[in-house]
């Protein structure tokens, strides 16, 4: 009998466990690579706004090799699932400071940042043709083109 409420007590805990790697506002987390012709676009701005205007606004910021982590409410806490048009605001050395001062509702400074050799379609929540729907813990790619389509 000691043994089957080991087991129970051992079930219950991995339960909880696996319940409890999600987070207490909703977020996921997820990370990326942003590229602009198949090339890796560094130091790019990110917006992830969701698509029916009603959800919470996400930002990123790629490095380097234009690879990124998606904010909510904190540093790399990730997003809440749903469906998501994507703003990008190419490498330009003033998208470094603006990023960095974006507010978390991703909306208010958006608009401040400048295009940065991307083109305008990716900047436009109207024009946008980066669209995506993001559920789960996964690695994503948001791909440019300098056509902006």
């Amino acid at each position: 009998m000691p043994r089957v409420f080991a087991l129970r007590v051992v079930l219950i805990l991995a339960a909880i466990l696996v319940v409890g790697c999600g987070s207490k506002n909703g977020t996921v987390p997820v990370a990326g690579t942003v590229t602009l012709d198949g090339q890796p676009l560094p130091n790019a701005a990110l917006a992830f706004h969701s698509a029916d205007g009603k959800g919470r606004a996400a930002t990123a910021r790629s490095g380097a090799n234009g690879e990124f982590k998606i904010s909510s409410y904190g540093d790399g806490d990730g997003i809440v699932p749903g469906e998501y048009k994507i703003l990008v605001f190419g490498a330009n050395p003033d998208n470094q400071a603006s990023a960095d001062k974006m507010n978390m509702d991703g909306k208010r400074r958006v608009a401040s940042l400048k295009e940065g050799g991307v083109h305008a379609n990716y900047t436009n929540i109207a024009k946008t043709p980066l669209k995506m729907n993001i559920q789960g813990k996964e690695s994503i790619t948001v791909a440019l083109k300098k056509d902006g389509t």
